[in-house]
């Protein structure tokens, strides 16, 4: 793996978690003080929930929503739903299935990828529908470019949206507090930061990436999570219920854990 001297990592568009239950996910979510905007079904089977935050990132919720779609792309090879599946055989949910990085030119970023024997093949395009909470409808449309991961491996992506971009304001007023994703911490061992570097484009410039081994929930079986910035700490000790700051996603003690940082 090569890496481009000078040029800085590429910026984290959405992370994905991947659930057994989109209404289970929403209770715990909502029971932390985040509001969760309706479910939206992909044209490959896949079902997710956002979770939307006010500094451009979002967490995606992603189940399986029609099983009959699902195993379709699955047999033509669509490679989110190829990988999602891997995943799903392969870890216990809640799982860090993906994370998507932001492109504004996905096949510039394929070409790139190609180049350094990273990609997983061709564009992948599609469009789904979504509704406001006001009940207000509309259609969003992306064009992805994938790198090449394993089964236990978050998949790396390019996301360019492509069509419009609703205006999800109103969805990123938590009342936690939370207006940030402040970093991921991910698990050496699942995901290298050397192919993290290869695939952003970046040279050792891991923010908001964060790669320590002792990072792990007090059962000690998890080794990644989602760092928020919380900007409301009152408002959000009252939707913790505690003074903890870690808590571990759907209360499994095997998942992802949540961390909440104050903004300075």
């Amino acid at each position: 793996m090569t890496f481009e001297s000078g040029l800085e990592g590429r910026e984290v568009d959405h992370v994905v978690l991947a659930v057994d239950s989109l209404d289970e996910a929403r209770r715990w979510f909502e029971n932390f003080g985040f509001l969760v905007a309706p479910d939206a079904l992909h044209p490959f089977g896949t079902a997710n929930a956002c979770i939307f935050l006010a500094d451009g990132c979002y967490v995606e919720l992603l189940a399986v929503g029609d099983a009959e779609a699902y195993e379709r792309a699955l047999r033509e090879g669509a490679t989110f739903v190829r990988h999602d599946a891997s995943v799903r055989a392969d870890r216990a949910m809640p799982c860090l299935s993906g994370i998507a990085l932001r492109s504004e030119d996905a096949a510039a970023d394929r070409d790139r990828l190609v180049a350094k024997g990273l990609s997983e093949g061709d564009l992948f395009d599609f469009g789904r529908d979504f509704q406001q909470p006001d009940g207000t409808r509309g259609r969003v449309s992306f064009s992805l470019a994938f790198a090449q991961s394993g089964p236990a491996e978050p998949l790396l992506f390019f996301c360019q949206p492509t069509g419009d971009r609703p205006d999800r304001s109103v969805l990123t007023r938590h009342p936690n507090g939370a207006c940030g994703l402040a970093g991921i911490v991910l698990d050496p061992e699942r995901l290298s930061p050397g192919k993290l570097d290869a695939v952003r484009g970046g040279t050792y410039d891991h923010s908001p990436f964060r790669f320590d081994p002792s990072d792990q929930t007090p059962q000690g079986d998890a080794r990644s999570g989602l760092v928020f910035s919380v900007a409301q700490s009152e408002a959000a000790a009252h939707s913790y219920g505690d003074s903890a700051t870690r808590h571990s996603i759907l209360g499994s003690g095997a998942g992802p854990f949540l961390i909440f940082e104050d903004i300075p």
